[in-house]
């Protein structure tokens, strides 16, 4: 006999069961998504949504703890427009339960159709034809079949199949869904929780992640699509805050004057924003005083826009932002950039992301907290790998120096854990930094645009970075004492003697004192006797500059090197953040390869 009562133990494995099963399913939802931007990301963020589920809720008797646990799991780990609504869903079904330690069948049908609305409030334009149709046919037709069949199993099955026809009818509701050929992306990854949820009614068993079948009968549609249409505000931008007052509203009308898609969750705690922006910097700037931001995120979905319908290579290529190559060029071949996270006290920012150089320098003067430096969470590589590995069978990431953080360690982890056992990948320890580091990964983007295989590709690239050098010249050693990279010692008996060193990484990636001048013009000509030696002896392949807000000396630099090999720095860029809080304001590098 079905049960009568849905205890917390009942509920939290039914609902985990439908986002075991949607875990299996991310690279097909990638594949049709087209709505409301062309991205090819909503499998990746709705598996980041059930994740948080899966690895922060708590299984408890109490329905109203499980509910809760599960309800603040989705919030925090929500992405994109689908996982802000599931997660609101979820928070509409625990505001139903309440502290009721169980529900009758027909409370639990009215918590499902409660949370309806809360889904759809969530939205600041709700639009028919996406996830919210689905859900609300599916909660809408348990409710009224519930009230004849008297089953609640039955009636599962019944808003299943309705669900279905909803879901196929998404096609005709959305023009951009009946041009491409498919179904809603987030639709039918709630109509892929369903079927979880289903496999759970019908065998008492959650399903086994690694037995989840690539498609599902009743639902499976084309997946080959050709959308042109134009991406108006480039970044999908979220905040998660800790809210100090409630302020919904308003916040919902400030992300509305930076973009669109703009989809609020919350809690009476936490606060998820998200809207698409071209200014992710400023919009977190303008939303700071009203809580603490205690996660960020910002996808370019331009860049996956490329990549997911004008994929230029069988292989990607990832880095992460203190390599300093200019935007035009990890645009010209598709590189995708990994932001460290600078912190300013308690607020945090993404590098390159949330707050430019120019921003920087600025608040370098201003804020009584010196800027701290951090390595990103596995999430954000584990993310970001489940989203390339929809649209590419190789990958290879090149970071930093594993001596100066442990980005490379972290890509390399979830590398190993995350991506798919027939995926070929390679996460390469560059051992340098900013300018260096940056020609590394310009010369594996051309390897690339040539055709190289992964192997031949890995095998230069190690070859390759004995040969790459950055010499830093850098005004005082404040920013090296304050993150921790030079004892305060040496940093005031350098102040007392005015010494302005020149600070390089070794063959092993550490920091390195490379030479000692007291001057620009001593420090100029010391870096420059080292790189006309090394064009002399090796010959210079090619070189570039970077700086701390000092184009005129990076330029000078550029002059005195074309003297020497005959040849134009690749670039010369203002150095990210993370690498300007240690270098300090005024620092000139240059970076070369040898042959």
């Amino acid at each position: 006999m079905e049960k009568q009562k849905f205890d917390g133990y009942r509920f939290y494995d039914i609902l985990t069961s439908g986002a075991l099963t949607l875990l299996g399913h991310q690279e097909e939802l990638n594949k049709i998504n087209v709505f409301p931007v062309p991205d090819g990301d909503t499998g990746t963020n709705l598996g980041s949504t059930m994740r948080s589920i899966l690895e922060m809720s708590r299984r408890d008797v109490s329905i109203a703890k499980s509910a809760k646990s599960i309800a603040d799991a989705a919030l925090i780990g929500a992405r994109g427009n689908s996982g802000a609504i599931f997660a609101q869903y979820f928070h509409g079904i625990r505001e139903f339960i309440g502290d009721k330690q169980h529900l009758s069948v027909d409370e639990m049908i009215e918590a499902f159709t409660h949370a309806v609305e809360y889904a759809y409030k969530a939205v600041l334009d709700p639009v028919e034809g996406t996830i919210l149709t689905v859900i609300k046919v599916w909660s809408h037709t348990m409710s009224d079949e519930f009230s004849k069949m008297k089953n609640f199993i039955e009636t599962f099955f019944k808003a299943y199949e309705r669900s279905i026809e909803a879901l196929d009818h998404t096609k005709e509701q959305l023009d951009c869904l009946k041009k491409s050929n498919v179904v809603d992306a987030g639709g039918k990854g709630f109509l892929i929780f369903l079927e979880g949820m289903k496999t759970y009614l019908k065998t008492g068993k959650k399903p086994n992640i690694q037995s989840i079948p690539d498609t599902i009968d009743g639902i499976g549609y084309e997946e080959s699509h050709h959308f042109n249409e134009q991406i108006t505000n480039r970044y999908c931008t979220e905040a998660l805050l800790s809210l100090k007052n409630e302020h919904t509203d308003e916040i919902k009308q400030i992300a509305a004057s930076f973009g669109d898609s703009v989809v609020i969750a919350n809690n009476s705690e936490k606060m998820r924003v998200h809207v698409h922006t071209n200014n992710p910097a400023d919009f977190f700037y303008k939303i700071k005083d009203y809580g603490d931001i205690i996660q960020q995120k910002v996808d370019d979905m331009q860049m996956q826009y490329q990549i997911t319908n004008h994929r230029k290579y069988s292989i990607a290529l990832v880095t992460d932002s203190s390599c300093d190559l200019p935007e035009k060029i990890l645009d010209q071949y598709q590189i995708q950039m990994v932001p460290l996270q600078l912190n300013f006290g308690p607020t945090g920012y993404l590098d390159k992301v949330t707050i430019q150089p120019d921003h920087f320098y600025k608040m370098l003067g201003k804020t009584k907290f010196y800027p701290t430096s951090s390595q990103p969470n596995i999430r954000t590589f584990q993310n970001l790998y489940s989203f390339l590995m929809s649209h590419y069978d190789k990958l290879i990431a090149i970071h930093l120096s594993s001596r100066l953080s442990g980005t490379f360690n972290l890509s390399q982890t979830a590398a190993e854990k995350f991506l798919y056992k027939n995926k070929q990948t390679a996460v390469i320890d560059s051992k340098r930094n900013s300018g260096a580091q940056a020609l590394i990964v310009l010369e594996a983007a051309e390897m690339i645009d040539k055709g190289l295989g992964l192997d031949e590709i890995v095998d230069r690239l190690h070859q390759m970075i004995p040969k790459s050098k950055i010499l830093v010249s850098v005004k005082n050693l404040d920013g090296m004492v304050r993150g921790g990279r030079v004892s305060p010692v040496k940093g005031v008996v350098a102040k007392l003697i005015n010494l302005k060193p020149v600070i390089s990484l070794d063959e092993e990636g550490n920091s390195e004192l490379y030479g000692k001048g007291f001057s620009d013009k001593g420090n100029r000509k010391l870096i420059f006797n080292i790189f006309k030696e090394t064009h002399e002896k090796f010959g210079i392949k090619r070189y570039c500059m970077t700086h701390a807000n000092n184009l005129k000396e990076a330029k000078l630099y550029e002059e005195i090197a074309k003297t020497i090999t005959g040849q134009k720095a690749d670039f010369i860029y203002n150095l990210s953040p993370v690498i300007g809080a240690h270098s300090g304001i005024g620092a000139v590098s240059l970076s070369y390869i040898t042959y």
